[in-house]
């Protein structure tokens, strides 16, 4: 939804005082970590991301291309939009106050579990039937969900083999490719009370 690596990667600028140049690999990706693409500490990066709290960058995200109107499809399809983020609960009304002000959303429900820790608990709380993320650590913690969607966004993962119902690099994208597909297929299980099994695939489709 959000632009998370130019946030971070302006705020690390900032608080070093010095440019951020992530290495690039042979496939063009950068990493996804905050200390390899700054070079720098976990323990920097720890002072970063709070430095981020006091000064209320949660709140200043640009939104990705597209993410507005694809929320709109979502939910016209009668989804409801829950936000599972990795963000700590004291980052919650920045957060909540960035989508609204960026996307003009507001969640169906949220959950704040916190820098680093798990999306198990949340997920197995809200029972989703798709869930999309730009992380393949999180993805693998609903292997039990019918659709996961791998928001690939170019950033070297080292546990990307992880198998998956679709990859895309985008919200907007999903939404142009699987919305409906999926939509109709949980459509048929609610009319007919239809079991319909996980779906994966290596695709990037």
């Amino acid at each position: 939804l959000l632009n998370f690596t130019k946030a971070y990667d302006e705020s690390t600028s900032q608080f070093l005082g010095r440019p951020v140049v992530p290495p690039v690999d042979m496939y063009g990706q950068t990493p996804y970590d905050i200390a390899k693409r700054a070079g720098c500490t976990y323990e920097q990066v720890d002072k970063i991301l709070q430095y981020m709290l006091d000064t209320g960058k949660y709140a200043k995200f640009d939104a990705l291309e597209g993410a507005a109107t694809a929320l709109e499809q979502i939910a016209d399809e009668g989804f409801r939009r829950v936000i599972i983020t990795a963000l700590p609960e004291s980052a919650s009304e920045m957060r909540l106050k960035n989508l609204k002000d960026k996307l003009g959303f507001v969640p169906d429900e949220c959950y704040f579990v916190g820098m680093g820790k798990s999306k198990t608990e949340a997920l197995l709380q809200c029972q989703p039937d798709v869930f999309i993320d730009d992380r393949v650590k999180y993805l693998s913690q609903g292997a039990h969900i019918f659709h996961l969607a791998w928001c690939d966004q170019g950033e070297m993962q080292d546990d990307r083999e992880f198998m998956v119902s679709s990859r895309v690099k985008s919200l907007k994208e999903w939404s142009e490719k699987h919305l409906l597909r999926i939509s109709a297929q949980l459509d048929l299980r609610d009319k007919f009370h239809m079991p319909i099994q996980s779906e994966f695939n290596f695709k990037s489709d």
